[in-house]
């Protein structure tokens, strides 16, 4: 078998077993989370649509995609935004479509849809995982289909990847596009053949339909595309052409975005940056470096203390094998060698720490930085291929590992997302049409509530243009003029949102006072104008 077909492994047995094991837990997932919002912080077996996996930026996307799809426009609260990722939010939209025309415009089935979506793009994901490592395994051509097979079991059963898949976000879509990328690179430069313009202008498509999936990879071409053209893989007439082509793909939402907001950046990407500094360089590295080592980890996702040790003991094992077993140190020099290979390396690593010096949304390092487990499957499968004889206890610890967070994170009866709780909230008390509710965090409470106004910025330019103006000393402005000119009169948040942007509605407002009832997810409260 030829590795220039990219269909070689799709009959592997292995992988159809352990595909149709995930998709069936996808389907599980899928038809029976609850279709309903938690009222407090404790839920069953089933874990809320509402809650997860989608995540609360997921609901963003959703609700655009929701928008888009019912002639809205590209549009959030009723006004055009700019804080999304375009080709996923069109491809979301698409299932939003078929909802609202043939299944009876039901939100809580367009979420089962998502996760059913998310759960196919990481198969697929994991056969193009599998299929890279093949290029890159250097040893012996008969072995490159347990190659396949360690690598691929590997991306199914990463318990991260898969809660990443099916987050709601564009991240997904992003992994597969960026495997491809590095596939057919691999495959078209790697012994040095000449790119004929059907070539090119492929690699210029790919590179096209990877920044309307996300902005970032934009870096990730530049990048790869000046290192290739040192190591003279690249012309520098070739790179010109491709990433010619690739502005000419992407460069319509850039237009809309300045048309929108008259920058060309989206708002989701004011709304969370801010510089590493003294102050916060402590707190980003450990936050940083965690999840660093959880991707190095493979199988193990972020979040607890007790999960990062185990990833810590994983990385660590990694680095003892290179270190003292030459055969693997040298199976990893061979894939290090790799012109194509290490020139995609350095890109994702440079983009990983732009993101660790300008993003301020620490808790998505873990997401953002995804793309670096692209660089470590392939030398993790091919260090454990070289060291163990029963390649079966690969198989058996990947799935041990993944049931044991699945039930951890999804199924122990445990609300993720307090926020899931307001959203109830906000439909049994908040209905009217006198009713215009803001929130800072407003994913899945606006997905589900059509009242709700856009505070942090993310899918509302104005609001980010207001925040800045609120933290600019030299301005009077205050963000609870913001407030008055949308005309919100309900205001629901995380207590320390509402203090640090809205501290004069709580302190000696006599026209702003609590809400009667409770939010009952220990963290959020309500804030109800009582009069002009």
């Amino acid at each position: 078998m030829k590795n220039g077909h990219y269909t070689t492994y799709l009959k592997d047995k292995n992988f159809l077993f352990f595909s149709i094991l995930l998709l069936s837990y996808g389907i599980f997932l899928s038809i029976f989370s609850v279709a309903d919002f938690p009222t407090s912080m404790k839920a069953g077996f089933m874990p809320y649509l509402s809650d997860k996996p989608v995540g609360e930026d997921g609901f963003y996307m959703l609700d655009v995609a929701w928008n888009i799809a019912k002639n809205k426009g590209i549009s959030y609260s009723g006004f055009p935004t700019t804080g999304i990722q375009p080709l996923a939010t069109f491809i979301y939209s698409f299932f939003a479509w078929i909802n609202i025309n043939f299944l009876g415009e039901n939100k809580w089935l367009f979420i089962r849809h998502i996760i059913f979506f998310g759960t196919i793009t990481h198969i697929i994901f994991s056969y193009l995982m599998g299929y890279i490592c093949t290029f890159l395994y250097k040893k012996d051509n008969k072995n490159k289909k347990l190659v396949f097979r360690i690598a691929s079991t590997l991306t199914i059963f990463s318990f991260g990847l898969y809660r990443i898949s099916t987050y709601g976000l564009e991240t997904g879509l992003y992994l597969i596009g960026l495997a491809y990328f590095l596939l057919f690179l691999l495959n078209n430069l790697s012994k040095r053949k000449k790119l004929d313009r059907f070539k090119i202008l492929t690699i210029g498509l790919i590179s096209g339909l990877l920044i309307l999936i996300r902005i970032d990879f934009l870096i990730i071409l530049g990048f790869t595309i000046l290192i290739l053209n040192t190591k003279k893989l690249l012309s520098f007439n070739q790179s010109s052409q491709i990433f010619f082509i690739s502005l000419i793909i992407s460069s319509p939402w850039f237009f809309y975005v300045k048309h929108i907001t008259n920058k060309f950046i989206p708002s989701s990407g004011g709304a969370q940056s801010k510089l590493i500094n003294f102050e916060n360089i402590s707190f980003r590295s450990t936050i940083f470096i965690k999840s660093l080592i959880s991707h190095f980890s493979i199988l193990i996702k972020d979040g607890r203390e007790f999960l990062f040790f185990c990833s810590l003991i994983i990385f660590v094992f990694i680095l003892l094998i290179n270190f003292y077993n030459n055969n693997v140190h040298k199976q990893t020099q061979k894939i290090l060698s790799n012109d194509i290979f290490i020139s995609f390396s350095y890109s994702i690593v440079f983009l990983s720490f732009i993101y660790f010096s300008t993003s301020s949304a620490t808790h998505f390092y873990y997401r953002y930085i995804s793309p670096i487990s692209i660089l470590v499957i392939p030398i993790i499968s091919i260090n454990l291929m070289s060291i163990l004889n029963k390649k079966t206890y690969i198989y058996f610890f990947s799935i041990f590992l993944f049931i044991l967070q699945a039930y951890g994170s999804l199924h122990m009866g445990k609300v993720g997302n307090g926020h899931s709780v307001t959203a109830g909230y906000i439909q049994s008390n908040f209905q009217s049409t006198r009713d215009h509710i803001g929130a800072f965090q407003s994913g899945v409470i606006g997905y589900f509530n059509n009242n709700v106004i856009n505070l942090d910025g993310k899918l509302n330019h104005n609001a980010l243009k207001a925040l800045l103006r609120n933290k600019d000393k030299k301005d009077n402005y205050k963000f609870s003029d913001f407030i008055e000119e949308q005309k919100i009169n309900v205001i629901v948040d995380w207590e320390g949102y509402i203090k640090n942007s809205l501290s004069d509605l709580i302190i000696n407002n006599k026209n702003w006072a609590e809400c009667e009832f409770k939010i009952k997810n220990s963290q959020s409260i309500c804030l109800r104008k009582i009069s002009n």
